[in-house]
C-alpha cells in the first residue's frame, strides 16, 4: 500500500482529527512527522495504558508516523520548525489559527518557506463564518450540527465515537491526497485547503437530513423521518438483530412465512410508496412478530430469502468477528516499547502498521540530523531543554 512512497507529511496535531489524517496519510505509504511539544500530545494520556504517555487511543491514531519533541515557545524550536517545513511535501495541523499566527506559521510565511508546500488545516470552524477562532472538540461540534437531537435521541446523547474529529481527518486526508494528485499532474506552486468541522460534519448529518428544506419554498418536514423515529434494533427471544425489509420481494416472503401472504397484496404492505407513507404501523407489526422466534432462527429464515439482516453484535463480538479474522483486520503487532498489542485495520487496508506508534520524541535526534543540524547544535538543544 506504499502509494504515497516518498511523499513528507508534516503533522502539528493534537488529540484526534489531525492525527487522525496523518495516519491514514502514513497507512498510504507517506513518511508522517509529528511535532509534539515538550509534554507530549495530550491523546497520549487518555487509557487504558501500559506505560505511561501510551495511551489506547494514541496507539490506534497514531502508527506509522515519528515523533520529534520540539519547544515551540523558544526561538531555536522555531528554526526547528522551519527546517522541517522546507523539507516536507504536506503540513497537516489543527492548531488553532491564533496558535499558528503565535508561531509565525502564516499563509505569508509558507509561501516563501516552502513555494511548493501542500498545506492542510483543520478549524474548528471555517475563518470566513463568524464562528471563526472558537474552540472545537468533538461533542461541541456533534451538538453544533444537531446529532443529539436527531430522532428520539435526549440532549444528552452523542454518537459514542470521536465521529466529528474523524469525518474532519477523513476530508483532510482526501483534501492532502488530491492536491498530491493535482501536483502530479503538473500544478505548480503553493497549494492549500481549510477543513472546518463543523461544515465537514454538517454536509454528514444534513445530506441525509435536509428534507423537506432542499426545496425553496420548502415542501415538507425537514430531516429524515425513517433514519430518525423509526428504523430500529428488533429484539428476538434471545438477542437483537438488525433488518431491512426492502424490495417486494422481501415483504412477500416475510409475510408468507407469518402466514399473512394476503397482506402483500393491498396497503399498507403492497408497494415502496404505500409503505414509505405508514412506516410506524409496519415495523410496529415487524417487531411483534420477530420477538417470537431465536435470532439464529430468523438469521436463517433471512439468509434462505436473501433478505438483508445481521445479528447486533457488542464490541466484543466485533473483535472476535469471523470475518473481519479471515482478513487479518485486527493485526499483532509487536511494539518497541509497549510489548504485544493489537492494531486496526481499515477498509483499504486490513493490516496497514509499518511503523509503531512513537514514544514521545523517540525519532528527535535523527529528525534533527536530517535537518542539517550539527551534532554540537542538536547537543546544545537536548542540553537547553529545546528538544526531548
Amino acid at each position: 500500500m506504499g502509494w504515497l512512497s516518498g511523499v513528507r507529511v508534516l503533522e502539528l496535531g493534537v488529540m484526534l482529527s489531525a492525527p487522525f489524517a496523518s495516519r491514514m496519510l502514513g497507512d498510504f505509504g507517506a513518511t508522517v512527522i509529528k511535532v509534539e511539544p515538550l509534554e507530549g500530545d495530550q491523546m497520549r494520556s487518555i487509557g487504558p495504558l501500559r506505560n505511561s504517555g501510551m495511551g489506547a487511543i494514541f496507539l490506534n491514531n497514531n502508527r506509522n508516523k515519528t515523533s520529534i519533541c520540539v519547544d515551540l515557545r523558544s526561538q531555536s524550536g522555531l528554526e526547528v520548525l522551519r527546517r522541517l517545513i522546507s523539507g516536507s511535501d504536506v503540513l497537516v495541523g489543527n492548531v488553532r489559527p491564533a496558535s499558528l499566527e503565535r508561531l509565525g506559521v502564516t499563509e505569508e510565511y509558507l509561501d516563501n518557506a516552502n513555494p511548493d508546500l501542500i498545506s492542510v488545516f483543520i478549524n474548528g470552524f471555517s475563518s470566513d463564518g463568524i464562528y471563526s477562532g472558537r474552540p472545537a472538540y468533538d461533542d461541541l461540534v456533534q451538538a453544533k450540527c444537531g446529532i443529539p437531537k436527531i430522532g428520539k435521541r435526549s440532549a444528552n446523547q452523542y454518537i459514542p465515537s470521536a465521529i466529528a474529529d474523524r469525518i474532519a481527518g477523513y476530508n483532510c486526508a482526501l483534501a492532502a491526497v488530491s492536491m498530491l494528485s493535482a501536483k502530479r499532474g503538473g500544478a505548480e506552486g503553493r497549494l492549500s485547503q481549510e477543513i472546518g468541522m463543523f461544515e465537514a460534519v454538517t454536509d454528514f448529518v444534513m445530506s441525509d437530513h435536509l428534507g423537506g428544506a432542499t426545496f425553496v419554498p420548502r415542501q415538507g418536514d425537514i430531516g429524515f423521518h425513517r433514519y430518525a423515529e423509526v428504523r430500529r434494533i428488533f429484539p428476538t427471544l434471545d438477542g437483537e438483530i438488525a433488518l431491512m425489509l426492502h424490495t417486494d420481494r422481501h415483504w412477500q416472503a416475510f409475510l408468507a412465512e407469518m402466514g399473512d401472504e394476503e397482506l402483500s397484496a393491498g396497503p399498507p404492505f403492497n408497494s415502496i410508496e404505500v409503505r414509505a407513507r405508514n412506516l410506524t404501523e409496519i415495523y410496529g407489526y415487524v417487531e411483534d412478530v420477530i420477538k417470537t422466534r431465536s435470532t439464529q432462527d430468523w438469521l436463517s429464515f433471512f439468509e434462505r430469502h436473501d433478505i438483508p439482516a445481521e445479528r447486533v453484535n457488542s464490541l466484543e463480538d466485533v473483535l472476535e468477528d469471523p470475518h473481519l479474522a479471515a482478513i487479518g483486520f485486527f493485526q499483532e503487532v509487536d511494539h518497541d516499547t509497549e510489548g504485544r498489542l493489537r492494531s486496526v485495520g481499515t477498509a483499504f487496508n486490513p493490516q496497514p502498521h509499518r511503523i509503531d506508534a512513537p514514544s514521545l520524541g523517540r525519532d528527535t535526534a535523527t529528525l534533527l540530523k536530517d535537518c542539517d543540524f550539527t551534532d554540537a547544535e542538536i547537543a546544545n538543544y537536548f542540553a537547553d531543554g529545546v528538544v526531548r
